[in-house]
């Protein structure tokens, strides 16, 4: 089976917040490993997690490709999960196949300058973000990003997934987006065509080569999230770069010295 590891938000609960997309992931075939680090994760406390979450599964009998896995980290999980893919080797870990970053925040000190340099160049990666609520971190998204830089572009895509209050509830694009269960989230239509596609995607494309399309290249498969109960479609997602702080270069007055310029 192909092994997806897990790296959850920090303070979620490994075993309730993301059970139905666990569950989800492993009907479809993968073997997942649920990092369970405690609230304070780090990447060391992590590397050991999930080493001994993967022996778990052999140990219970189960098929696992462990020379290889594709990463998923949520929130400060995200730059975790990062920088485990990036330390595989010294960590002793599964070679990362892929990487998914769910609406990263925070993670400060997990991902250092140039770590992410070290991830291999077939490594499919996939950066989601959401346009709303709160704790968007414009600053997780950048450093995940740019990190990233020498992976080659058709394995390596940002989406943005909006809010959409067309119908009753409205799909809620925040950071608590792949949360699963309360008090977080719910199951929606954003789990079934967002996080839980696109893992599902990018693991058959990292380990197969089979529905890249879904994963990557702003393709509809991949985009699309959906319909309303009425047939208007769900808002898609959009593939973006992540926006970066406006700096402005102005000619400012200074009293009795005339015009100057400020220094870069």
């Amino acid at each position: 089976a192909p092994l997806v590891i897990v790296v959850p938000a920090r303070g979620a609960d490994p075993r309730h917040d993301y059970a139905a997309w666990v569950e989800h992931a492993a009907r479809g075939g993968a073997a997942v490993a649920v990092v369970d680090a405690g609230a304070a994760a780090s990447a060391d406390r992590s590397a050991a997690a999930a080493a001994s979450a993967v022996a778990a599964l052999v140990a219970d009998g189960v098929a696992v490709d462990g020379s290889h896995a594709v990463y998923a980290g949520h929130a400060e999980g995200a730059a975790v999960a990062a920088a485990l893919a990036a330390t595989w080797f010294d960590r002793r870990l599964p070679a990362p196949r892929g990487l998914v970053a769910l609406m990263p925040r925070g993670g400060a000190g997990a991902v250092q300058p140039g770590m992410l340099a070290r991830l291999p160049r077939d490594t499919r990666f996939l950066l989601v973000a959401a346009d709303a609520g709160p704790a968007v971190d414009d600053a997780a998204d950048i450093a995940l990003w740019d990190g990233t830089a020498h992976l080659p572009a058709a394995w390596r895509n940002r989406l943005v997934v909006e809010t959409d209050a067309h119908g009753v509830p409205p799909l809620v694009a925040d950071w608590r987006l792949p949360f699963t269960a309360g008090p977080h989230g719910a199951v929606d239509a954003l789990d079934w065509y967002g996080p839980w596609k696109w893992l599902d995607a990018l693991t058959a494309c990292g380990y197969r080569n089979a529905d890249c399309r879904y994963a990557f290249g702003g393709t509809p498969e991949q985009t699309g999230l959906g319909v309303w109960a009425d047939g208007r479609p769900v808002t898609p997602a959009r593939l973006a770069a992540p926006r970066r702080p406006v700096r402005f270069d102005a000619w400012l007055p200074i009293a009795g010295q005339g015009v100057v310029r400020p220094r870069r």
